[in-house]
């Protein structure tokens, strides 16, 4: 007899624990590195400039070019040596170490993990267009679109997750145990087996932009730059393989793309730049004072970023996220959006959003109540300033003092969020961690909706460079 912490191990001696298992070096269907080789691949580029005047103020630019990315062997080869059927983990139960050699161990349905023959090459498809136009005083003005395409991209999908909804089944009852669901063992559609995670070329991504600068060259001792970027990064992951908790994990079921197409973790809606230096007019044309005086440099950085794009989670006593839909697998239960929850960000750093817009989903979900990255964090609004000041000793031996503030202007910057909805029970959605206790009206500061960290304040530092 077994204990019963063995329920769903594999009987021993009772047909093939690796069925359906195969090594390349032993059967010479299959390419030895499991993957087909694509043969040559052809990266194209082609790029024009034009000046549709003649005048040389003016030039219309654009390009395309297709590239290339080699593969991970970590992701494509590595793993495979360390698994079924080269590689087996028995558990021996009561068992010591005098009798190791010699004990009898079971095995317990095994991860697996597979890759897909066909072996595509990750493949991004880049192309822009813009114009340039001299508007005089040293002064270009840039307006163009560039954007990306990527195509082939790795990610990871189990082909043997439970079904949603398992866990629900009353078929699934164990009615040994008072009717709790039977050992995941017991619920997988290829029985014998835990997770078969195939590794597959067939995630895309794509990136565009409108893309602005004003750039004035170094003339009369200023240089200056504007730069705006509006874009959109969106996929349905963000990295090639996710972990098993983040957003953005394949799908077993037809509703990946409905799920997880959205902005990337990386998405920044709005980038806004100015830099300028600024060589300061000589105050003086004594030279003793101007050792002083003279020969100042200030020079600045403005960048206005947005935020971070972000999820709302949940917890319910009892009962995980995965939970609610029937399965402990990878696609769990998403919040429930009921209003309008607005753009995430705020002011009052109590509530960075309207947090009665939100509730936790109902048994049975499907994890299809809410998106990827719908909110956004707080933007980047920050000045970084540098006062420097040469002084010479010789034609080539100087010093130079430098004084930089970074967010010189000590603007708040608000960073991370709590994006947990915390709830008293599967049947009692009434929200335990608000931004206001329902019951004493005291600000509750680790509170859902409101901001958990900063970004760095002021930071100042000073250096000297001898240069010879």
């Amino acid at each position: 007899s077994y204990p019963a912490s063995l329920i769903g191990a594999i009987a021993p001696g009772v047909g093939n624990p690796d069925n359906g298992l195969v090594v390349a070096s032993q059967d010479s269907s299959l390419p030895r590195s499991l993957i087909d080789n694509r043969g040559v691949h052809f990266g194209p580029r082609v790029g024009f400039a034009y000046d549709p005047f003649g005048k040389g103020t003016t030039a219309i630019r654009g390009g395309f070019g297709m590239f290339y990315n080699r593969q991970n062997l970590d992701a494509v080869l590595n793993p495979y040596t360390t698994q079924a059927p080269l590689v087996q983990n028995p558990v021996i139960t009561f068992g010591t170490l005098s009798t190791l050699l010699s004990s009898a161990g079971l095995l317990s349905p095994q991860n697996i993990l597979g890759i897909d023959q066909a072996g595509h090459v990750p493949t991004v498809m880049n192309f822009s267009l813009s114009v340039q136009k001299r508007i005089g005083y040293g002064t270009v003005v840039d307006v163009g679109y560039s954007g990306s395409l990527a195509r082939h991209l790795m990610w990871q999908r189990n082909i043997n997750s439970i079904p949603f909804g398992s866990n629900f089944d009353p078929k699934n009852a164990d009615s040994t145990a008072n009717n709790v669901p039977l050992p995941q063992a017991f619920l997988r559609p290829i029985v014998g087996y835990n997770n078969i995670n195939m590794r597959e070329w067939a995630s895309s991504s794509n990136y565009h932009s409108l893309q602005t600068s004003l750039n004035r060259r170094f003339s009369r001792g200023l240089l200056a730059g504007i730069t705006y970027t509006w874009s959109k990064a969106l996929g349905t992951q963000f990295q090639d393989l996710p972990g098993i908790t983040s957003f953005g994990v394949p799908r077993s079921d037809a509703n990946n793309r409905i799920a997880n197409y959205g902005p990337q973790d990386f998405d920044r809606r709005h980038n806004f730049n100015i830099n300028w230096v600024y060589e300061i007019p000589k105050a003086t044309s004594k030279r003793a004072l101007g050792y002083a005086l003279n020969d100042w440099q200030l020079s600045a950085i403005y960048r206005y970023q947005t935020g971070a794009p972000y999820n709302i989670g949940f917890t319910i006593p009892g009962l995980s996220g995965y939970g609610v839909t029937g399965t402990q697998q990878i696609e769990g239960g998403r919040i429930v959006i009921k209003g309008n929850p607005g753009s995430g960000t705020s002011d009052d750093p109590y509530k960075q959003f309207n947090v009665d817009a939100f509730t936790t989903p109902k048994l049975g979900s499907l994890g299809l109540e809410s998106g990827r990255n719908f909110l956004y964090r707080a933007p980047i609004n920050s000045w970084d300033l540098s006062l420097s000041k040469e002084f010479k000793f010789t034609e080539r031996a100087k010093i130079e003092i430098r004084l930089d503030a970074f967010n010189a202007l000590n603007h708040t910057q608000f960073d991370g969020i709590n994006s947990t909805l915390n709830v008293r029970s599967l049947t009692d959605t009434t929200p335990t961690n608000l931004v206001i206790d329902p019951v004493t009206g005291a600000f509750n500061r680790n509170g859902f909706g409101s901001i958990s960290s900063v970004r760095p304040p002021r930071n100042m530092q000073l250096s000297a460079r001898f240069q010879f």
